[in-house]
């Protein structure tokens, strides 16, 4: 049985703790880091709500589902070569060998199955993500909030690295367009809408699209992954939102990792590029669409 703890509280935090619960081979410990910042997530989960230090004694691997800014304190006070599983977008400063980035979509059966079907059409000519989203409180970033985890789906896809990106923020719409290191591009459309009377879940969505000379790909990534090819559905054999949105095998595989069963994927650095990438963004967005270099 392999001893998982969570770092955190909130809404991250309570759908790694849901994971870990429904994972075969996994045994949730604990959540918090501070103790009374977990109460009503370790009351629902059936543990306790620990401080940091207590919480890594009995794991034997550590989920950090905390805000971006307070990860890298957090994450110095633990032990080097304990495993962690950093919900994105990733701010530390160094990478550590056992830790990998929390990109559940990379670990959804149907995106997997998607991102295949985008390596066989061949040479990409258009790679494009599109987002709309429910601003959440305090959200001050429109490129990593809450779309941090589609970034690395394209990136993913476009199967080369991120060279510059060109950005413009206008009121609550933000576009990008990211040059490659093979010479190609991808865009990135993406929007925040307001709470109100008239906006409800169902307005958010997030999509990428590829396609080549041969073909179309179509991947939806949120609320829940959908998969097209040449415009034609294809169907999905995950029912439960936990399992079709990769978290349960995310946990299944950070638990390979804890025990030495399975190699670090994807890597820390994987979210702290992305970090950067957004970030590059943000600065091309204030110089006015100027490109940055990643």
């Amino acid at each position: 049985m392999t001893r998982i703890g969570i770092v955190g509280g909130g809404r991250a935090a309570t759908l790694h703790a849901e994971a870990a619960l429904a994972t075969s081979g996994v045994d949730l410990v604990g959540v918090g880091g501070r103790p009374g910042t977990a109460g009503p997530l370790a009351e629902a989960a059936g543990v306790p709500d620990l401080p940091l230090e207590e919480l890594a004694a009995r794991a034997d691997g550590l989920v950090i589902a905390i805000a971006a800014g307070a990860a890298e304190a957090v994450v110095d006070r633990l032990p080097p070569d304990l495993p962690l599983l950093v919900e994105s977008p990733v701010r530390l400063t160094a990478d550590r060998p056992t830790a990998v980035t929390a990109v559940n979509l990379l670990h959804a059966s149907t995106v997997k199955q998607g991102l295949r079907a985008v390596a066989d059409l061949g040479e990409v000519h258009h790679l494009a993500l599109r987002g709309r989203a429910l601003r959440r409180e305090h959200a001050t970033d429109l490129f990593a909030e809450p779309f941090a985890g589609a970034w690395p789906v394209m990136l993913m896809a476009a199967a080369s690295a991120a060279v510059s990106i060109s950005a413009t923020w206008r009121g609550q719409q933000a576009t990008a367009r990211i040059v490659l290191s093979d010479g190609h591009s991808a865009t990135a459309s993406l929007e925040w809408v307001e709470s109100g009377p008239g906006e409800h879940a169902s307005a958010a969505f997030t999509e990428m699209e590829a396609a080549s000379a041969t073909g179309v790909v179509s991947i939806g990534l949120w609320p829940r992954p959908t998969l097209e090819i040449d415009g034609s559905p294809v169907a999905s054999a995950d029912d439960h939102p936990l399992v079709a949105l990769g978290f349960i095998e995310q946990m299944r595989r950070f638990a390979a990792v804890c025990d030495g069963r399975s190699e670090p994927w994807p890597p820390l650095g994987v979210g702290i590029g992305v970090t950067a990438l957004t970030d590059a963004a943000g600065r091309s967005a204030a110089e006015g669409g100027a490109p940055v270099v990643v």
